[in-house]
């Protein structure tokens, strides 16, 4: 991307705009205080009235985006009359897909798995050391399934002992399995009962 189309995005223009309205306000303040002689209560009241100012316009964009349209209005006429159809400003914002941060598991679901396995997995607290939960038990071994970190890795993370994972993880691997067994088993006989109706109606 060229210099020149960089600064005639649309985003550009209302960036400067921004600072522009920051720079009116902010500039005599600027000014104010580095005169000699100032009036320290003066300046004080400059400053807060300023602050409340900045603070009600973080909330305002629409004068922003009124301005830079203008802006953009402004610059269009003239490339129009350079007969540079092709090199207009656009006057709006691009429309940016944004990406969902794909989670490993919902909550709903994260729960629903632990009140099954909670009873296998549950350790008690002793008068020496207090037990690593049964969520923090089972959200470590969802990790090391999903992602394959080592062990050191997940020690950081979660602050437990590499010694205490390599005891948690196949443990609660095996109360995963012993709970799911039923439910796996059952969804395994139910494709292949479909599968054979698919067959059979081909």
């Amino acid at each position: 991307m060229s210099l020149l189309q960089s600064l005639t995005k649309f985003e550009t223009i209302l960036t400067a705009q921004l600072y522009l309205k920051i720079f009116q306000r902010t500039t005599p303040l600027s000014k104010y205080l580095q005169t000699d002689g100032m009036f320290i209560l003066q300046a004080q009241q400059m400053v807060s009235s300023t602050l409340e100012f900045l603070k009600k316009e973080a909330r305002n964009f629409e004068d922003i985006l009124k301005a830079g349209k203008n802006v953009v209005k402004w610059a269009n006429e003239l490339i129009e009359n350079e007969d540079e159809i092709n090199n207009l400003i656009p006057d709006n914002l691009p429309n940016v897909r944004i990406r969902k941060k794909k989670t490993l598991m919902t909550p709903e679901t994260f729960n629903n798995l632990l009140n099954l396995i909670e009873p296998k997995i549950r350790k008690e607290d002793t008068k020496f050391r207090l037990s690593i939960p049964a969520n923090e038990r089972l959200a470590l071994t969802l990790r090391y399934l999903a992602t394959g970190d080592s062990f050191a890795s997940l020690s950081l993370l979660f602050k437990v002992s590499k010694s205490s994972i390599s005891s948690i993880v196949p443990e609660v691997c095996t109360a995963i399995i012993e709970e799911l067994q039923d439910y796996t088993n059952e969804r395994i006989r139910f494709c292949i009962y479909k599968k054979k109706k698919v067959q059979c109606a081909d």
